[in-house]
């Protein structure tokens, strides 16, 4: 009977100190700021980069490729920019 008890105190006190351990990196992780950067690595080592929308003909292309105007509105490519600023 002893021995019994002894083993639910052990289960209970890891089991206690596994949750504070898990809540304390969880609480870490979320305080790490995130930089917004248009690329990010994988865990394969390739890289994903952000995509964007044409405000003018709605194509998706990289945020490497983007061209913007004054109010930062992201187009495919400069033509597409000035026709935009034309209408």
């Amino acid at each position: 009977m002893k021995f019994l008890l002894w083993a639910i105190l052990i289960f209970a006190v890891v089991w206690v100190l596994r949750n504070k351990a898990q809540a304390q990196a969880r609480s870490q992780s979320q305080a790490r700021p995130q930089s917004p950067s248009p690329r990010q690595s994988t865990a394969s080592g390739r890289e994903i980069e952000t995509m964007l929308r044409c405000a003018h003909c709605g194509t998706h292309f990289p945020a490497s490729e983007a061209v913007f105007d004054t109010a930062r509105t992201a187009f495919c490519c400069s033509e597409h920019r000035q026709r935009h600023a034309a209408h």
